[in-house]
């Protein structure tokens, strides 16, 4: 048998040779079979569209998709930018930027995707840029609307986590153009920060191999957002493209450092960031104002909290609360809206915190979640936590949006009163407070898209505790609701928004 298949081995070495042949020559089509007109499908189907860019940031790149449907081998004989070379718009075809490509060819069926970017600092001022891509072929031309709007903004660059930069003393943020945060930035001890009503702040995605991304204010000294109120501060990431515009995590968020105080945030949207506004230790011995007040404000989608509270340390009885904050709106986040770390001085009142659910899955924390012990290790330290919570709405799609995990011990003082909560772990016998409403649904227009409004019948109408029987009077603004409508008919709603009938 050796020998049989030794005397027709060259025989099957040619044999193969030619199938080789055959197998090449079916897959490579002849130049002249190529058609040179036909119909082609190209996406997007009317414009090419780039959302809100800035002047001082590289854009996203765009693609676009070039479908063959003759049922035959295509060859293109232009795809170009009509403008060429002056265009503020870049194009690149098979990895090669060039303003025109000539001679494309695709397969039967097949389809060649090719990208574009914007050049956008070439003029100043917000302005909008627009040009034709060109699709060329022997039957006619196909083309598409490349359109983008640009905004002029300054750039502030940080620096690293190892060194984040720090900004001038007493710097002011002003409303003239936005401004965009590329980075951590700090703001030194002693130092403030003040930022103007109306003032748009966009942090970039910029990234650490070890921390994730790193665009952040850390604030060592004092922050005041929008002191004399007017127009809305917007805190954002900078990726305004609608697949990003509700996209969570994008930056890390506002610090205030254990060595911050009498920090200000009022009348602003802080969104899509890490935790919006994490505050770091207890109020300093001798302050007469909060570590941070807040009010008049909207925190949403946050890949872990709207605010987080980490105490770790016993207060003094006689300090201002860490947190004082009312007219609060936070939802969309994944954990807990409002986290309390380690015990802490918390003061909220007629705020609506909302645990949708849609980040972190049904396995995401409560809407509230409060703690007063840390564990590490085997070791378990525990510390003194006081609560005010009047007036509030705590819901959400879990059975349990309310959790307060209190480890006997410490000294715990709260005052739990008005509230609409849910939670299948606290009734009205064991929560130190009155008047709470427990498990009913609050008839909210609706909540996952942001109607936090009251429908008629809700539980919440004329439910929360008058305004002069608050434990904390004189707190200016909270005659209103956070849109501005009166609260002064002696039986306020409870939540951030008053019933409109």
């Amino acid at each position: 048998m050796y020998l049989c298949l030794c005397m027709y081995r060259p025989y099957i070495r040619f044999l193969l040779l030619m199938l080789a042949a055959v197998g090449l020559f079916a897959a490579c089509e002849r130049p002249e079979n190529f058609q040179t007109g036909g119909s082609v499908d190209l996406w997007p189907t009317d414009t090419v569209k780039f959302d809100t860019l800035f002047t001082t940031l590289p854009s996203p790149t765009e693609r676009v998709y070039l479908t063959n449907t003759t049922g035959k081998p295509l060859r293109i004989g232009r795809i170009a930018v009509r403008s060429g070379e002056s265009s503020p718009f870049r194009l690149i075809v098979d990895g090669i930027e060039s303003q025109e490509h000539r001679d494309i060819e695709i397969a039967k069926g097949d389809s060649l995707i090719f990208f574009l970017t914007v050049l956008t600092d070439t003029r100043d001022g917000d302005h909008t840029l627009t040009d034709d891509l060109v699709i060329d072929l022997d039957n006619g031309t196909t083309s598409r609307l490349i359109f983008a709007h640009v905004l002029d903004a300054y750039l502030l660059k940080g620096g690293t986590l190892d060194t984040v930069r720090t900004l001038g003393c007493d710097t002011t943020f002003t409303n003239d153009k936005p401004i965009v945060i590329d980075g951590p930035v700090s703001v030194k001890e002693g130092c403030t920060l003040t930022i103007e009503a109306g003032t748009s702040i966009f942090f970039t995605s910029a990234r650490d191999n070890r921390f994730g991304f790193t665009s952040l204010i850390q604030v060592n000294g004092t922050l005041r957002v929008n002191e004399q109120g007017g127009d809305t501060v917007r805190f954002s990431s900078a990726r305004l493209d609608k697949d990003y515009r509700k996209s969570a995590g994008q930056w890390q968020g506002i610090i205030l450092s254990p060595k911050s105080r009498n920090n200000l945030i009022r009348r602003a949207l802080i969104e899509n960031g890490s935790i919006g506004v994490r505050v770091d230790s207890l109020t300093h011995s001798g302050e007469v104002n909060p570590k941070l007040t807040i009010y008049d404000t909207e925190i949403r989608n946050q890949s872990n909290f709207a605010i987080l509270g980490v105490g770790a340390s016993d207060y003094d009885p006689g300090a201002p609360p860490m947190i004082r904050g009312w007219n609060l709106m936070l939802h969309n986040t994944g954990q807990s809206v409002f986290g309390m770390a380690y015990g802490g001085n918390y003061e909220l009142y007629h705020s609506t915190l909302f645990n949708s659910r849609q980040i972190g899955g049904p396995q995401s924390e409560p809407a509230l979640g409060a703690n007063n012990f840390l564990r590490n290790g085997g070791e378990v330290s525990t510390y003194t936590l006081r609560l005010i919570l009047v007036n509030n709405l705590i819901w959400g799609a879990g059975e349990e949006e309310f959790a307060l995990n209190i480890a006997t011990g410490p000294r715990f003082e709260a005052n739990i009163s008005n509230n609409l909560l849910r939670s299948s772990q606290w009734n009205n016998d064991n929560l130190p407070g009155t008047g709470n409403l427990l498990n009913i649904d609050p008839l909210l227009g609706n909540a996952r898209q942001r109607d936090f409004l009251l429908r008629e019948g809700s539980p919440c109408i004329d439910a929360g505790l008058p305004l002069a029987q608050l434990p904390q009077l004189g707190i200016p603004g909270l005659s209103v609701d956070f849109a501005g409508l009166s609260r002064g008919d002696g039986k306020p709603d409870v939540g951030c928004l008053e019933y409109r009938p």
